[in-house]
Protein backbone atom coordinates (compact mmCIF):
# COMPACT_ATOMS: atom_id res chain seq x y z
CA UNK A 1 0.00 0.00 0.00
CA UNK A 2 1.38 3.43 -0.96
CA UNK A 3 1.61 6.43 1.39
CA UNK A 4 -0.97 8.36 -0.69
CA UNK A 5 -3.51 5.57 -0.34
CA UNK A 6 -2.91 5.39 3.42
CA UNK A 7 -3.70 9.08 3.90
CA UNK A 8 -6.98 8.93 2.04
CA UNK A 9 -8.33 5.79 3.64
CA UNK A 10 -11.33 6.28 5.91
CA UNK A 11 -10.28 6.56 9.59
CA UNK A 12 -13.45 4.73 10.66
CA UNK A 13 -12.51 1.47 8.95
CA UNK A 14 -11.91 -1.15 11.66
CA UNK A 15 -8.79 -2.85 10.28
CA UNK A 16 -6.29 -1.49 7.77
CA UNK A 17 -2.75 -2.26 6.61
CA UNK A 18 -0.76 0.95 6.97
CA UNK A 19 2.78 1.64 5.72
CA UNK A 20 5.29 2.00 8.54
CA UNK A 21 6.29 5.46 7.27
CA UNK A 22 2.72 6.69 7.88
CA UNK A 23 3.00 6.05 11.62
CA UNK A 24 4.68 8.01 14.44
CA UNK A 25 5.16 7.07 18.12
CA UNK A 26 2.93 8.69 20.70
CA UNK A 27 4.38 11.56 22.74
CA UNK A 28 2.13 11.16 25.80
CA UNK A 29 3.66 10.94 29.27
CA UNK A 30 2.38 7.38 29.71
CA UNK A 31 4.06 6.19 26.54
CA UNK A 32 7.32 7.97 27.35
CA UNK A 33 7.35 6.08 30.65
CA UNK A 34 6.63 2.82 28.86
CA UNK A 35 9.39 3.52 26.36
CA UNK A 36 11.96 3.85 29.15
CA UNK A 37 10.99 0.42 30.38
CA UNK A 38 11.31 -1.44 27.08
CA UNK A 39 13.12 -4.75 27.56
CA UNK A 40 15.76 -4.94 24.80
CA UNK A 41 16.09 -8.69 25.06
CA UNK A 42 12.33 -9.14 24.81
CA UNK A 43 12.27 -6.76 21.82
CA UNK A 44 14.87 -8.91 20.04
CA UNK A 45 12.67 -11.92 20.67
CA UNK A 46 9.69 -10.08 19.24
CA UNK A 47 11.68 -9.16 16.12
CA UNK A 48 12.56 -12.83 15.55
CA UNK A 49 8.90 -13.78 15.97
CA UNK A 50 7.79 -11.13 13.46
CA UNK A 51 10.37 -12.36 10.95
CA UNK A 52 9.03 -15.90 11.32
CA UNK A 53 5.29 -15.30 11.62
CA UNK A 54 4.55 -11.64 10.85
CA UNK A 55 2.40 -9.35 13.02
CA UNK A 56 -0.30 -11.48 14.64
CA UNK A 57 -2.12 -8.72 16.53
CA UNK A 58 -2.95 -5.33 15.00
CA UNK A 59 -1.79 -2.12 16.64
CA UNK A 60 -4.16 0.73 17.56
CA UNK A 61 -3.71 4.15 15.90
CA UNK A 62 -5.61 7.40 15.53
CA UNK A 63 -5.59 9.95 12.71
CA UNK A 64 -3.43 13.03 13.26
CA UNK A 65 -5.39 16.20 12.38
CA UNK A 66 -3.96 18.69 9.90
CA UNK A 67 -1.11 18.27 7.41
CA UNK A 68 1.20 16.10 9.52
CA UNK A 69 4.19 14.31 7.97
CA UNK A 70 2.88 11.07 9.45
CA UNK A 71 -0.91 10.95 9.31
CA UNK A 72 -1.34 8.39 12.10
CA UNK A 73 -0.24 8.30 15.77
CA UNK A 74 0.41 4.95 17.44
CA UNK A 75 -1.85 4.65 20.48
CA UNK A 76 -0.97 1.05 21.45
CA UNK A 77 1.53 -1.32 19.90
CA UNK A 78 4.73 0.71 19.51
CA UNK A 79 6.91 -2.35 20.24
CA UNK A 80 5.22 -4.28 17.41
CA UNK A 81 5.77 -1.32 15.07
CA UNK A 82 9.46 -1.15 15.98
CA UNK A 83 9.80 -4.93 15.59
CA UNK A 84 8.10 -4.78 12.17
CA UNK A 85 10.52 -2.05 11.08
CA UNK A 86 13.53 -4.02 12.32
CA UNK A 87 12.23 -7.17 10.63
CA UNK A 88 12.08 -5.37 7.26
CA UNK A 89 8.30 -5.21 6.86
CA UNK A 90 6.78 -2.36 4.86
CA UNK A 91 3.29 -2.28 6.43
CA UNK A 92 1.49 -3.33 9.58
CA UNK A 93 -2.14 -4.24 10.44
CA UNK A 94 -3.78 -1.46 12.46
CA UNK A 95 -7.10 -0.60 14.03
CA UNK A 96 -7.86 3.05 13.26
CA UNK A 97 -9.94 4.83 15.89
CA UNK A 98 -11.01 8.41 16.46
CA UNK A 99 -9.81 9.10 20.02
CA UNK A 100 -9.45 12.24 22.12
CA UNK A 101 -6.20 13.06 23.94
CA UNK A 102 -7.83 11.91 27.18
CA UNK A 103 -8.94 8.64 25.59
CA UNK A 104 -5.41 7.99 24.34
CA UNK A 105 -3.77 8.72 27.67
CA UNK A 106 -6.25 6.56 29.58
CA UNK A 107 -5.97 3.67 27.14
CA UNK A 108 -2.18 3.74 27.33
CA UNK A 109 -2.16 3.88 31.11
CA UNK A 110 -4.51 0.92 31.41
CA UNK A 111 -2.43 -1.02 28.88
CA UNK A 112 0.72 -0.28 30.87
CA UNK A 113 -0.95 -1.37 34.11
CA UNK A 114 -1.84 -4.75 32.63
CA UNK A 115 1.75 -5.65 31.77
CA UNK A 116 3.15 -8.61 33.69
CA UNK A 117 6.57 -7.09 34.38
CA UNK A 118 5.30 -3.80 35.80
CA UNK A 119 6.56 -3.28 39.36
CA UNK A 120 4.14 -2.36 42.13
CA UNK A 121 5.33 1.23 42.56
CA UNK A 122 5.08 2.01 38.85
CA UNK A 123 1.62 0.45 38.93
CA UNK A 124 0.66 2.81 41.78
CA UNK A 125 1.92 5.82 39.81
CA UNK A 126 -0.25 4.75 36.88
CA UNK A 127 -3.33 4.56 39.09
CA UNK A 128 -2.56 8.01 40.48
CA UNK A 129 -2.37 9.41 36.95
CA UNK A 130 -5.82 7.98 36.18
CA UNK A 131 -7.18 9.59 39.35
CA UNK A 132 -5.60 13.02 38.99
CA UNK A 133 -5.46 13.50 35.21
CA UNK A 134 -8.66 11.76 34.16
CA UNK A 135 -10.93 12.20 37.16
CA UNK A 136 -11.54 8.48 37.60
CA UNK A 137 -12.49 7.01 40.97
CA UNK A 138 -10.79 4.05 42.60
CA UNK A 139 -13.87 1.96 41.77
CA UNK A 140 -13.61 2.97 38.07
CA UNK A 141 -9.96 1.89 37.91
CA UNK A 142 -10.72 -1.42 39.62
CA UNK A 143 -13.43 -2.14 37.04
CA UNK A 144 -11.19 -1.25 34.08
CA UNK A 145 -8.30 -3.48 35.18
CA UNK A 146 -10.41 -6.30 36.59
CA UNK A 147 -9.17 -5.95 40.18
CA UNK A 148 -10.82 -5.28 43.55
CA UNK A 149 -11.11 -1.82 45.07
CA UNK A 150 -8.92 -2.84 48.02
CA UNK A 151 -6.20 -4.01 45.61
CA UNK A 152 -6.08 -0.62 43.89
CA UNK A 153 -6.20 1.23 47.22
CA UNK A 154 -3.30 -0.83 48.57
CA UNK A 155 -1.21 0.00 45.51
CA UNK A 156 -2.00 3.71 45.90
CA UNK A 157 -0.78 3.52 49.50
CA UNK A 158 2.70 2.79 48.14
CA UNK A 159 2.88 6.39 46.94
CA UNK A 160 3.29 7.44 50.58
CA UNK A 161 6.73 5.81 50.65
CA UNK A 162 9.58 8.16 51.42
CA UNK A 163 12.40 8.60 48.89
CA UNK A 164 14.76 6.30 50.77
CA UNK A 165 12.16 3.52 50.95
CA UNK A 166 11.41 3.82 47.23
CA UNK A 167 15.09 3.47 46.45
CA UNK A 168 15.38 0.45 48.75
CA UNK A 169 12.43 -1.14 46.93
CA UNK A 170 13.89 -0.52 43.48
CA UNK A 171 17.26 -1.86 44.68
CA UNK A 172 15.62 -5.08 45.90
CA UNK A 173 16.43 -4.44 49.59
CA UNK A 174 12.75 -4.67 50.57
CA UNK A 175 9.95 -6.57 48.86
CA UNK A 176 6.59 -5.17 47.79
CA UNK A 177 4.85 -6.45 50.93
CA UNK A 178 7.36 -4.76 53.23
CA UNK A 179 7.16 -1.59 51.13
CA UNK A 180 3.40 -1.50 51.64
CA UNK A 181 3.80 -1.99 55.39
CA UNK A 182 6.31 0.88 55.49
CA UNK A 183 4.02 3.10 53.42
CA UNK A 184 1.36 2.75 56.14
CA UNK A 185 3.70 4.50 58.60
CA UNK A 186 2.41 8.08 58.39
CA UNK A 187 5.58 10.06 59.19
CA UNK A 188 8.57 10.23 56.83
CA UNK A 189 11.01 10.31 59.76
CA UNK A 190 9.45 7.13 61.17
CA UNK A 191 9.67 5.41 57.78
CA UNK A 192 13.33 6.35 57.57
CA UNK A 193 13.94 5.02 61.08
CA UNK A 194 12.19 1.71 60.38
CA UNK A 195 14.01 1.36 57.06
CA UNK A 196 17.37 1.35 58.86
CA UNK A 197 16.41 -2.09 60.17
CA UNK A 198 14.19 -3.48 57.41
CA UNK A 199 16.61 -2.72 54.57
CA UNK A 200 19.39 -4.72 56.27
CA UNK A 201 19.31 -8.50 55.52
CA UNK A 202 18.59 -10.91 58.35
CA UNK A 203 21.33 -12.96 59.99
CA UNK A 204 21.11 -15.55 57.16
CA UNK A 205 21.59 -12.93 54.44
CA UNK A 206 17.94 -13.09 53.32
CA UNK A 207 15.73 -9.97 53.20
CA UNK A 208 12.94 -9.53 55.73
CA UNK A 209 9.76 -11.41 54.88
CA UNK A 210 6.49 -9.47 54.91
CA UNK A 211 5.41 -11.30 58.06
CA UNK A 212 8.64 -10.49 59.88
CA UNK A 213 8.41 -6.84 58.82
CA UNK A 214 4.81 -6.66 60.05
CA UNK A 215 5.76 -8.03 63.47
CA UNK A 216 8.69 -5.61 63.74
CA UNK A 217 6.61 -2.55 62.80
CA UNK A 218 3.79 -3.47 65.16
CA UNK A 219 6.23 -3.89 68.02
CA UNK A 220 8.24 -0.72 67.43
CA UNK A 221 6.02 1.71 65.49
CA UNK A 222 2.46 1.07 66.71
CA UNK A 223 0.85 1.77 70.09
CA UNK A 224 -2.41 0.56 71.64
CA UNK A 225 -4.67 3.48 72.51
CA UNK A 226 -6.03 1.50 75.46
CA UNK A 227 -2.60 1.86 77.08
CA UNK A 228 -2.22 5.56 76.27
CA UNK A 229 -1.20 7.80 79.23
CA UNK A 230 -3.66 10.40 77.93
CA UNK A 231 -7.37 10.60 77.12
CA UNK A 232 -7.83 9.59 73.44
CA UNK A 233 -11.16 11.46 73.48
CA UNK A 234 -9.55 14.81 74.36
CA UNK A 235 -9.46 16.94 71.21
CA UNK A 236 -7.59 19.79 72.92
CA UNK A 237 -4.31 17.98 73.66
CA UNK A 238 -3.05 18.40 70.09
CA UNK A 239 -5.78 20.42 68.32
CA UNK A 240 -4.43 19.64 64.85
CA UNK A 241 -4.79 15.90 65.54
CA UNK A 242 -8.22 15.95 67.18
CA UNK A 243 -9.70 12.88 68.88
CA UNK A 244 -8.05 9.54 68.25
CA UNK A 245 -11.31 7.79 67.28
CA UNK A 246 -11.62 10.02 64.18
CA UNK A 247 -7.95 9.85 63.19
CA UNK A 248 -7.22 8.36 59.73
CA UNK A 249 -3.95 7.00 61.12
CA UNK A 250 -5.80 4.66 63.48
CA UNK A 251 -5.86 1.07 62.24
CA UNK A 252 -9.65 0.97 62.48
CA UNK A 253 -9.90 3.77 59.91
CA UNK A 254 -8.52 1.48 57.17
CA UNK A 255 -9.30 -2.13 58.19
CA UNK A 256 -8.56 -3.48 54.70
CA UNK A 257 -5.06 -2.00 54.91
CA UNK A 258 -4.32 -3.21 58.45
CA UNK A 259 -5.63 -6.76 58.24
CA UNK A 260 -2.44 -8.04 59.90
CA UNK A 261 -2.94 -5.89 63.02
CA UNK A 262 -5.17 -7.12 65.82
CA UNK A 263 -7.48 -4.41 67.08
CA UNK A 264 -8.98 -1.27 65.62
CA UNK A 265 -7.67 1.18 68.23
CA UNK A 266 -3.98 1.02 67.41
CA UNK A 267 -2.09 4.24 66.72
CA UNK A 268 0.34 4.18 63.78
CA UNK A 269 1.66 7.71 64.35
CA UNK A 270 4.01 7.33 67.31
CA UNK A 271 5.13 10.97 66.95
CA UNK A 272 1.58 12.24 67.44
CA UNK A 273 1.17 9.76 70.30
CA UNK A 274 4.30 11.21 71.93
CA UNK A 275 3.01 14.78 71.40
CA UNK A 276 -0.27 13.97 73.14
CA UNK A 277 1.61 12.27 75.94
CA UNK A 278 3.85 15.30 76.38
CA UNK A 279 0.89 17.69 76.22
CA UNK A 280 -0.81 15.71 78.98
CA UNK A 281 2.29 15.91 81.18
CA UNK A 282 2.66 19.66 80.57
CA UNK A 283 -1.00 20.17 81.44
CA UNK A 284 -0.64 18.18 84.67
CA UNK A 285 2.37 20.23 85.67
CA UNK A 286 0.66 23.53 84.89
CA UNK A 287 -2.45 22.55 86.87
CA UNK A 288 -0.35 21.40 89.84
CA UNK A 289 1.65 24.63 89.81
CA UNK A 290 -1.51 26.73 89.64
CA UNK A 291 -2.94 24.82 92.63
CA UNK A 292 0.20 25.46 94.68
CA UNK A 293 1.19 21.81 94.84
CA UNK A 294 4.77 20.71 95.48
CA UNK A 295 6.71 19.92 92.30
CA UNK A 296 9.63 17.49 92.53
CA UNK A 297 11.87 17.53 89.45
CA UNK A 298 15.50 17.23 88.40
CA UNK A 299 18.05 16.25 91.03
CA UNK A 300 15.42 16.09 93.78
CA UNK A 301 13.37 13.60 91.76
CA UNK A 302 16.44 11.49 90.97
CA UNK A 303 17.28 11.31 94.68
CA UNK A 304 13.80 10.00 95.54
CA UNK A 305 13.40 7.69 92.53
CA UNK A 306 16.88 6.92 91.10
CA UNK A 307 15.59 3.96 89.07
CA UNK A 308 12.05 5.26 88.43
CA UNK A 309 8.85 5.60 90.43
CA UNK A 310 8.34 1.82 90.48
CA UNK A 311 11.12 1.41 93.04
CA UNK A 312 10.87 4.24 95.57
CA UNK A 313 11.81 3.71 99.21
CA UNK A 314 10.60 6.86 100.97
CA UNK A 315 7.59 7.69 98.77
CA UNK A 316 4.55 5.91 97.35
CA UNK A 317 2.98 6.49 93.92
CA UNK A 318 -0.74 6.88 94.61
CA UNK A 319 -1.79 5.06 91.44
CA UNK A 320 0.49 2.09 92.13
CA UNK A 321 -1.22 -1.07 93.39
CA UNK A 322 -0.75 -2.19 96.96
CA UNK A 323 -0.17 -5.91 96.61
CA UNK A 324 -0.30 -6.38 100.37
CA UNK A 325 -4.01 -5.60 100.00
CA UNK A 326 -6.03 -8.72 99.17
CA UNK A 327 -7.91 -6.82 96.44
CA UNK A 328 -4.71 -5.26 95.10
CA UNK A 329 -6.28 -1.81 95.18
CA UNK A 330 -4.26 1.32 94.46
CA UNK A 331 -3.12 3.51 97.32
CA UNK A 332 -5.42 6.23 96.00
CA UNK A 333 -8.38 3.84 96.32
CA UNK A 334 -7.31 2.79 99.81
CA UNK A 335 -6.95 6.36 101.05
CA UNK A 336 -10.17 7.56 99.44
CA UNK A 337 -11.34 11.15 99.05
CA UNK A 338 -9.77 12.24 102.34
CA UNK A 339 -6.27 11.61 101.04
CA UNK A 340 -3.94 14.60 101.55
CA UNK A 341 -2.81 16.61 98.57
CA UNK A 342 0.07 14.72 96.95
CA UNK A 343 3.25 16.15 95.49
CA UNK A 344 3.82 15.86 91.76
CA UNK A 345 7.09 14.05 90.95
CA UNK A 346 8.60 13.77 87.47
CA UNK A 347 9.84 10.22 86.88
CA UNK A 348 13.55 10.56 85.99
CA UNK A 349 13.32 7.69 83.51
CA UNK A 350 9.99 8.17 81.71
CA UNK A 351 9.53 11.92 82.20
CA UNK A 352 5.92 11.34 83.33
CA UNK A 353 4.50 13.22 86.30
CA UNK A 354 3.27 11.00 89.14
CA UNK A 355 1.28 11.81 92.31
CA UNK A 356 3.32 10.74 95.34
CA UNK A 357 3.08 10.85 99.13
CA UNK A 358 5.70 10.06 101.76
CA UNK A 359 5.72 6.41 102.81
CA UNK A 360 5.44 7.12 106.52
CA UNK A 361 2.42 9.40 105.98
CA UNK A 362 0.59 6.75 103.93
CA UNK A 363 1.27 4.06 106.54
CA UNK A 364 0.07 6.32 109.32
CA UNK A 365 -3.17 7.23 107.50
CA UNK A 366 -4.01 3.64 106.69
CA UNK A 367 -3.28 2.50 110.21
CA UNK A 368 -5.52 5.25 111.62
CA UNK A 369 -8.37 4.07 109.43
CA UNK A 370 -7.97 0.48 110.51
CA UNK A 371 -6.83 -0.77 107.10
CA UNK A 372 -4.73 -3.81 107.94
CA UNK A 373 -2.17 -3.68 105.16
CA UNK A 374 1.44 -2.75 104.97
CA UNK A 375 1.00 0.33 102.88
CA UNK A 376 4.40 0.25 101.33
CA UNK A 377 7.24 -2.03 100.59
CA UNK A 378 9.54 -2.54 103.54
CA UNK A 379 12.20 0.13 103.57
CA UNK A 380 15.12 -1.49 101.80
CA UNK A 381 18.49 -1.64 103.42
CA UNK A 382 21.32 0.35 101.99
CA UNK A 383 22.86 -2.80 100.48
CA UNK A 384 19.54 -3.64 98.80
CA UNK A 385 19.30 -0.15 97.31
CA UNK A 386 22.85 -0.34 96.03
CA UNK A 387 22.15 -3.75 94.54
CA UNK A 388 19.05 -2.39 92.78
CA UNK A 389 21.02 0.51 91.31
CA UNK A 390 23.82 -1.83 90.22
CA UNK A 391 21.31 -4.17 88.59
CA UNK A 392 19.61 -1.31 86.74
CA UNK A 393 22.95 -0.11 85.40
CA UNK A 394 23.95 -3.61 84.35
CA UNK A 395 20.68 -3.93 82.43
CA UNK A 396 21.50 -0.69 80.60
CA UNK A 397 25.04 -1.87 79.82
CA UNK A 398 23.82 -5.18 78.44
CA UNK A 399 21.15 -3.48 76.35
CA UNK A 400 23.78 -1.13 74.90
CA UNK A 401 26.15 -4.03 74.26
CA UNK A 402 23.37 -6.00 72.56
CA UNK A 403 22.61 -3.06 70.25
CA UNK A 404 26.33 -2.64 69.50
CA UNK A 405 26.62 -6.32 68.56
CA UNK A 406 23.55 -6.06 66.32
CA UNK A 407 24.99 -2.96 64.69
CA UNK A 408 28.09 -4.90 63.70
CA UNK A 409 26.12 -7.83 62.28
CA UNK A 410 27.70 -9.25 59.09
CA UNK A 411 25.71 -9.96 55.94
CA UNK A 412 26.07 -13.65 56.74
CA UNK A 413 27.27 -15.45 59.85
CA UNK A 414 30.61 -17.21 59.60
CA UNK A 415 30.93 -20.94 60.21
CA UNK A 416 32.20 -20.73 63.79
CA UNK A 417 29.62 -18.14 64.83
CA UNK A 418 26.80 -20.00 63.11
CA UNK A 419 27.87 -23.26 64.78
CA UNK A 420 27.76 -21.48 68.14
CA UNK A 421 24.22 -20.24 67.40
CA UNK A 422 23.23 -23.79 66.44
CA UNK A 423 24.64 -25.09 69.73
CA UNK A 424 22.67 -22.53 71.73
CA UNK A 425 19.54 -23.38 69.78
CA UNK A 426 20.06 -27.10 70.39
CA UNK A 427 20.65 -26.56 74.12
CA UNK A 428 17.33 -24.70 74.47
CA UNK A 429 15.33 -27.68 73.15
CA UNK A 430 13.43 -30.10 75.36
CA UNK A 431 15.23 -33.32 76.31
CA UNK A 432 13.12 -35.48 73.96
CA UNK A 433 13.65 -33.11 71.05
CA UNK A 434 17.42 -33.24 71.56
CA UNK A 435 17.31 -37.05 71.55
CA UNK A 436 15.25 -37.06 68.35
CA UNK A 437 17.86 -34.87 66.69
CA UNK A 438 20.68 -37.16 67.80
CA UNK A 439 18.88 -40.13 66.28
CA UNK A 440 17.97 -38.20 63.13
CA UNK A 441 21.61 -37.25 62.54
CA UNK A 442 22.78 -40.74 63.58
CA UNK A 443 24.87 -39.34 66.41
CA UNK A 444 23.33 -41.54 69.10
CA UNK A 445 25.89 -44.07 70.39
CA UNK A 446 24.85 -47.71 70.17
CA UNK A 447 24.92 -48.09 73.96
CA UNK A 448 22.95 -44.93 74.68
CA UNK A 449 19.44 -46.12 73.97
CA UNK A 450 17.87 -44.14 76.80
CA UNK A 451 20.62 -42.40 78.69
CA UNK A 452 19.53 -40.55 81.76
CA UNK A 453 21.44 -38.03 83.81
CA UNK A 454 21.00 -40.02 87.03
CA UNK A 455 23.01 -42.92 85.59
CA UNK A 456 20.23 -45.52 85.52
CA UNK A 457 20.20 -48.03 82.74
CA UNK A 458 17.34 -48.60 80.36
CA UNK A 459 16.46 -50.45 77.17
CA UNK A 460 16.28 -49.09 73.67
CA UNK A 461 13.54 -50.84 71.76
CA UNK A 462 14.35 -54.18 70.17
CA UNK A 463 18.08 -53.83 70.57
CA UNK A 464 17.80 -55.74 73.85
CA UNK A 465 20.80 -56.21 76.09
CA UNK A 466 23.24 -54.86 73.54
CA UNK A 467 21.49 -51.49 73.70
CA UNK A 468 21.65 -50.98 77.43
CA UNK A 469 22.47 -47.49 78.49
CA UNK A 470 26.05 -46.46 79.02
CA UNK A 471 25.68 -44.14 82.01
CA UNK A 472 28.99 -42.46 81.18
CA UNK A 473 27.84 -41.13 77.79
CA UNK A 474 27.50 -37.32 77.92
CA UNK A 475 25.07 -36.73 75.06
CA UNK A 476 25.20 -32.93 75.30
CA UNK A 477 28.99 -32.89 75.06
CA UNK A 478 28.80 -35.32 72.14
CA UNK A 479 26.26 -33.07 70.37
CA UNK A 480 28.48 -30.02 70.93
CA UNK A 481 31.42 -31.76 69.20
CA UNK A 482 29.26 -32.88 66.30
CA UNK A 483 27.70 -29.45 65.80
CA UNK A 484 31.12 -27.78 65.81
CA UNK A 485 32.16 -30.05 62.94
CA UNK A 486 29.20 -29.11 60.72
CA UNK A 487 29.74 -26.78 57.76
CA UNK A 488 27.74 -24.95 55.09
CA UNK A 489 24.52 -26.63 54.03
CA UNK A 490 24.72 -29.21 56.83
CA UNK A 491 24.80 -26.44 59.43
CA UNK A 492 21.85 -24.67 57.82
CA UNK A 493 19.90 -27.94 57.73
CA UNK A 494 20.66 -28.61 61.39
CA UNK A 495 19.39 -25.15 62.39
CA UNK A 496 16.15 -25.75 60.50
CA UNK A 497 15.87 -29.17 62.15
CA UNK A 498 16.20 -27.50 65.57
CA UNK A 499 13.38 -25.12 64.67
CA UNK A 500 11.06 -27.90 63.48
CA UNK A 501 11.93 -30.96 65.60
CA UNK A 502 9.51 -30.04 68.39
CA UNK A 503 6.60 -30.28 65.97
CA UNK A 504 7.13 -34.02 65.48
CA UNK A 505 5.48 -34.63 68.85
CA UNK A 506 1.67 -34.97 68.78
CA UNK A 507 -0.27 -34.22 71.96
CA UNK A 508 -2.96 -36.60 73.19
CA UNK A 509 -5.11 -33.67 74.25
CA UNK A 510 -4.72 -31.22 71.38
CA UNK A 511 -5.19 -31.12 67.59
CA UNK A 512 -2.66 -28.35 67.03
CA UNK A 513 -1.27 -27.72 63.54
CA UNK A 514 2.51 -27.94 62.93
CA UNK A 515 2.70 -24.37 61.64
CA UNK A 516 6.48 -24.38 61.14
CA UNK A 517 6.46 -27.61 59.11
CA UNK A 518 3.54 -26.34 57.04
CA UNK A 519 5.24 -23.02 56.34
CA UNK A 520 8.54 -24.58 55.23
CA UNK A 521 6.70 -27.21 53.17
CA UNK A 522 4.78 -24.52 51.32
CA UNK A 523 7.96 -22.51 50.68
CA UNK A 524 9.61 -25.60 49.19
CA UNK A 525 6.68 -26.56 46.97
CA UNK A 526 5.67 -29.71 48.86
CA UNK A 527 2.09 -30.88 48.33
CA UNK A 528 1.11 -31.55 51.95
CA UNK A 529 -2.33 -32.94 51.07
CA UNK A 530 -0.89 -35.52 48.67
CA UNK A 531 1.87 -36.45 51.12
CA UNK A 532 -0.67 -36.94 53.91
CA UNK A 533 -2.81 -39.16 51.68
CA UNK A 534 0.17 -41.34 50.70
CA UNK A 535 1.34 -41.70 54.28
CA UNK A 536 -2.10 -42.60 55.64
CA UNK A 537 -2.64 -45.12 52.83
CA UNK A 538 0.72 -46.78 53.51
CA UNK A 539 -0.06 -46.90 57.24
CA UNK A 540 -3.42 -48.57 56.62
CA UNK A 541 -1.86 -51.08 54.23
CA UNK A 542 0.80 -52.10 56.74
CA UNK A 543 -1.66 -52.48 59.62
CA UNK A 544 -2.99 -55.98 58.58
CA UNK A 545 0.55 -57.24 58.04
CA UNK A 546 1.59 -56.14 61.52
CA UNK A 547 -1.49 -57.75 63.05
CA UNK A 548 -0.79 -61.06 61.27
CA UNK A 549 2.81 -61.12 62.51
CA UNK A 550 1.76 -60.92 66.16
Amino acid sequence: MSDSIATTVSPERALQHLPLQALSPSATAAQQLRRRQFDREALRGLIASVQAHGILQPIVVRPVPGEAATPFEIVAGERRWRAAEAAGLSSIPALVRTLSDRDVSELQLVENLQRENLNELAEAEGYQALLSEHGLRVEDIATRIGRSRSYVQARLTLLALCHEARKAFHDGKINAGTALLLARVPQVSLQQEALKTLAVPRWNGAPWTTREASEYLQQHFMLRLADAPFDPRDATLVPAAGVCSACPKRTGASPELFGDVKGKDVCTDTLCFAQKKQATQQRRRAEAEAAGRTLIEGAAARKIAPTGTQQMAQHVALDARCYADRQARTYRQLLGKRAPQPALLQDPRSGEYVDVLPTAEVESLLKARGIAVSATRATPKKADRERAVKRAREIQVRAALFEAVRGKAPKALGGDELAWVAGRFYGALWHESRRRLLKLWQWMPEKAGRASKDGKDGKAGKAGKSAKVDAHVDLDALAARKIAALEGAQLATFLLDCALIGELAVSEHSDSTPEGLMRVAKARGIDVTALRARTVAASKASAPAKAASR
